[in-house]
């Protein structure tokens, strides 16, 4: 969903950004996916 790929023709890469971001924040199970990586998982614990 968000893997890295290049960008299009014309593409803006500040357009790829903030399309990725609205992804995350609209999409509350994936913004709780990044927290079960363990390098990071007593963020999970607060």
């Amino acid at each position: 969903m968000l893997a890295r790929s290049p960008l299009h023709k014309d593409e803006k890469s500040l357009e790829r950004i903030q399309t990725r971001l609205r992804l995350i924040v609209d999409t509350p199970a994936l913004a709780r996916s990044f927290f079960k990586h363990p390098s990071v998982s007593y963020a999970n614990d607060l």
